[in-house]
């Protein structure tokens, strides 16, 4: 398929729930390329792709993309492909060791968020993102990539340590979910090679496996006919081209090359069928999938069509679909449909399905009957319409955008291209081309694609059981679907559509701007005629993108205790119900083919909508605030469809560990029956109610005057004035203004130990250290917060992850709130080895007091400092950055975007000050530690 219209659907499409994102396969012909990508070949045989972007000022992104992943394995090797991954950041000819992690940490890059990997069945990809474009940085870039090809050191000492790292991150990935995908696989990829290589590998492999096994896998296959390297950033294009061929022309081609296969799966006649269940997962699914093969005869333009038509096809069917599961008749939770890439040669039409408990077979066939009537009659003219609509609207967004894609959004493109063979076409010419297409594309076309898609072969059906339920067998499938399909008496499926508008039975008196401040800090107040404020600023480093928030102070701190439970659901039941004279399935057809989105939130003291639209659907989003206000809708159907999602959600959860340990770890914290720290169980959700919820949200929104407004993004002042003063000034207002009232929840103790023992299929044991003290809210504290997290995270790193092999990862938080108390909060987490968790609890403690203790590198100090700093000139080259300074200003009467206000605060920041806050945090503060053991 094209790959722009890939991106354009990845990043609009509000699909449901899909087993894969809608994806294809395409191949050029004759389209203009995309003219801002610069693609060669070296003569060793390696691609190469430039694109340059100030959309990120004086940095670069550097990808080294592998066509190799765990598919190429053969049995002794199941696990080096990932293997291998880890390996690239563990020595290289021209880095040994972690030296090349530590300068890039000394020029503010971090491992994890800058620098990361990932191995697939297929492909390799390895990333540094945002380097700075120095000579010296630049050089550094080019040279990892050079060494990542083909200069990996692969020091035995460094392949044993990265044995024990491999086997932790098996460990923290393996719960019930993913031992029942493992056995699903099978299935799923029609027990071809696919369904044995999961890139994870086999942990007898992982631990056992010789050096030179290794080393092989790297020769045969880390090779230039199977590598390319893309720059995307601030540089000159020219310049970087002529490094790229002076550095990487060295590295020889590979004499004699294994031939890189692709798997086929063979086609089945029959309906293949597997079922899985484990203890742990408690509720059921299914998913029905259709197998086809690449066509790798069509041209671009055939490719471009087919695509839009499973596009709209898709968009088609899941509005169908969720029609049903928004009603509290449904036999499924959530249900959707998807067509995508399988593997490089195969594409998959796929139907999940969630059914309610005890409901599998129903829910299946209700399903299914959806999709084969849409087979056998197709879909309406109007629906037709609103696929197209959003196919425009989709393509509009994403050209207005065209000059800030991020360094991602390109790489993407990039990545489809030499892994998929997908065009990089230009967008301007493709949207021509589909222009055309949808101007011709009937009804007939949809059915006959449709009827393409659902075949009688290579068809497949994975169940999620669970025990003690009546189970979907093969054949109660194999019946519902002949029944269906031989039904003489199935009917086309009839849709009511409205013509009403937003704004009909509205009554709309025009209020007026009465006043206008310019803030010096570089943004503009709006004082409405009924009192009420906006706040505006016009920034496009996204463009076409606006933001809004409406804030106001109270939230679920001037909640009763007896509506604390239903204001937890607000929201849902504000999506759930729909809006003004629009029911929920009313308002999302409405909305098709319009970019602007609404919510409500209600936090611990404060209330708020947050929104956002594109600039030609700014008065719609308008008018979504305005009835969100004036005129909300509670549909107690709806609410019925909320509860019972929540009650599958918590069978769900029923036999999950993670969700046991945490609530163990929050009555401990807090005790049993603390209504404002709520465990999520039945009487919780026995406790909320229609009625309440309408209350919540009547007095937390009663009022428009005690909210302020913020607008940020792509718009001008002479569109936004005349929009605030026909939806906005008009707003009923009263006198009545809150704030917020300190109903802190203290901890039950300031010393807490908590073990708790859980069977398990896997042993595993999770960690939580959580630490919390009255601490002054000032910027300088919140930085050293931030300093504080940053260096334990990477203390852990070289710690518990590197030297001890015991985790995979560990997770640390720091946070310094200002409401309702000041308190400043430390949580270390990680997964690891049930033998190991005293070890590690020791070491991650120790290099805590160490810090008190003034043991602190002036080198990771420095880094540390350095990699806020960079991501503070980052943030600034962002919408949402400017979001902040002015919700700061309004809120805190604190300009963040001042230097004094952080760069000066942040470079005066000296090794005493952090160790004298790590005292502070941790001296008379609360503490608990909190351990998961598999029960002995």
């Amino acid at each position: 398929m094209n790959n722009t219209f890939n991106k354009i659907l990845s990043k609009y499409s509000l699909t449901l729930i899909i087993l894969l994102s809608v994806v294809q396969i395409g191949f050029a012909q004759s389209m203009a390329a995309d003219s801002t990508i610069k693609k060669g070949v070296l003569p060793n045989g390696m691609t190469y792709y430039l694109h340059a972007t100030s959309v990120v000022k004086e940095v670069a992104s550097y990808y080294l993309i592998q066509n190799v992943g765990s598919a190429l394995e053969e049995d002794h090797q199941m696990g080096l492909a990932h293997f291998l991954e880890h390996m690239a950041f563990n020595g290289t000819a021209a880095f040994p060791e972690k030296t090349f992690l530590k300068k890039m940490e000394a020029n503010g890059l971090v491992f994890g968020r800058d620098i990361n990997a990932y191995t697939s069945l297929d492909e390799t990809v390895y990333n540094i993102n945002n380097v700075p474009t120095t000579p010296e940085m630049t050089q550094t870039g080019l040279q990892i990539l050079h060494d990542w090809s083909n200069d990996l050191l692969l020091a035995d000492h460094e392949i044993d340590a990265e044995r024990g790292v491999i086997k932790e991150e098996w460990r923290t990935r393996m719960n019930g979910q993913a031992r029942v995908m493992d056995q699903l696989s099978k299935v799923t990829y029609g027990h071809s090679k696919y369904a044995h290589r999961s890139p994870i590998g086999d942990m007898k492999v992982v631990e056992n496996f010789k050096y030179q096994d290794l080393k092989d896998f790297y020769h045969d296959w880390y090779r230039t006919d199977l590598q390319a390297i893309a720059v995307i950033g601030d540089f000159d294009l020219n310049e970087m081209e002529s490094n790229i061929k002076t550095l990487f022309n060295s590295i020889p081609a590979l004499v004699d090359p294994k031939d890189r296969i692709y798997v086929r799966i063979e086609d089945n006649e029959k309906m293949q069928y597997g079922i899985a269940m484990d203890e742990e997962v408690t509720s059921a699914g299914s998913v029905f999938l259709i197998r086809h093969e690449v066509d790798t005869t069509r041209d671009l333009q055939a490719d471009l069509k087919q695509s839009l038509l499973n596009s709209m096809i898709i968009n088609m069917l899941n509005l169908r679909i969720q029609d049903i599961w928004m009603t509290p008749e449904s036999p499924f939770v959530r249900a959707g449909s998807g067509y995508g890439r399988l593997t490089r040669l195969h594409e998959v039409f796929s139907l999940s399905i969630q059914p309610k408990k005890d409901q599998q077979q129903e829910a299946f066939s209700t399903a299914m009957k959806e999709v084969i009537a849409a087979k056998r009659f197709g879909f309406s003219r109007t629906e037709l319409d609103r696929a197209i609509a959003k196919v425009f609207n989709d393509y509009e967004n994403y050209i207005s955008g065209l000059d800030t894609r991020s360094h991602q959004m390109i790489a993407g493109i990039i990545m489809d291209n030499f892994l998929r063979k997908e065009s990089m076409s230009d967008i301007h010419s493709e949207f021509e081309l589909v222009r055309e297409y949808l101007e011709e594309i009937s009804l007939d076309d949809i059915r006959i694609r449709l009827n393409d898609i659902y075949t009688s072969n290579n068809r497949a059906l994975v169940v999620t059981g669970v025990e003690g339920e009546n189970n979907l067998t093969e054949d109660e499938a194999i019946q519902i679907i002949t029944d269906i399909e031989n039904d003489p008496h199935l009917k086309p499926v009839q849709k009511s559509e409205t013509n009403k508008s937003l704004m009909d039975e509205v009554n709309l008196s025009i209020g007026s701007i009465s006043g206008l401040i310019q803030n010096e800090i570089g943004y503009s107040s709006y004082v409405l005629s009924n009192g009420m404020k906006v706040h505006f600023k016009r920034v496009d480093y996204k463009k076409n993108s606006i933001a809004l928030e409406a804030i106001s102070k109270g939230g679920s701190s001037l909640v009763m205790d007896a509506d604390l439970a239903s204001s937890l659901i607000v929201g849902n039941l504000y999506h759930a119900s729909g809006l003004g004279d629009f029911s929920a399935s009313e308002l999302r057809k409405e909305l098709t083919g319009k970019s602007a989105y609404l919510t409500p939130t209600i936090r611990t003291t404060s209330e708020s909508f947050v929104g956002s639209s594109s600039i030609n659907d700014i008065e719609t989003l308008m008018q979504l605030l305005h009835l969100s206000f004036v005129k909300p809708r509670f549909d107690e159907s709806s609410f019925e469809v909320v509860i019972q999602g929540l009650r599958n959600q918590l069978q769900r959860l029923s036999e999950d560990n993670r969700k046991k340990f945490q609530d163990s770890i929050k009555v401990a914290k807090y005790g049993i029956g603390q209504p404002r720290k709520p465990l999520f169980t039945e009487d919780l959700i026995n406790q909320m109610s229609f009625e309440q919820i309408k209350k919540v949200y009547q007095e937390r929104y009663h009022n428009p005057a005690d909210f302020g407004i913020f607008i940020t993004g792509d718009i001008t002042k002479e569109v936004l004035e005349p929009l605030l003063s026909k939806y906005i000034a008009n707003l009923p207002v009263s006198e009545t203004f809150e704030d917020w009232e300190d109903n802190w929840v203290p901890w039950k103790s300031n010393q807490i130990e908590k073990e708790v023992h859980l069977t398990m299929d896997h042993p595993k044991s999770s960690v939580v250290l959580s630490m919390e003290r009255n601490i002054e809210y000032s910027m300088k504290n919140k930085l050293l917060t931030e300093i504080l997290q940053r260096m334990l995270t990477l203390r852990y790193t070289e710690t518990l992850r590197e030297e001890e092999g015991g985790t995979y990862g560990a997770g640390v938080i720091g946070e310094l709130i200002d409401e309702p108390r000041e308190i400043a909060s430390l949580s270390i987490f990680f997964d690891c080895n049930p033998e190991m968790v005293d070890e590690l609890v020791e070491i991650a403690t120790t290099e805590m007091d160490k810090i008190k203790d003034g043991e602190i590198r002036s080198e990771e100090f420095e880094n540390t400092i350095k990699a806020m700093l960079k991501a503070r000139q980052e943030a600034r080259q962002t919408n949402e950055y400017y979001m902040k300074v002015i919700k700061n200003q309004e809120l805190n009467s604190y300009n963040i975007d001042d230097s004094k206000n952080f760069e000066e605060i942040l470079e005066s920041m000296t090794v005493k000050d952090l160790q004298q806050f790590a005292k502070t945090i941790s001296s008379q503060n609360r503490f608990g530690r909190f351990v998961l053991r598999p029960m002995r």
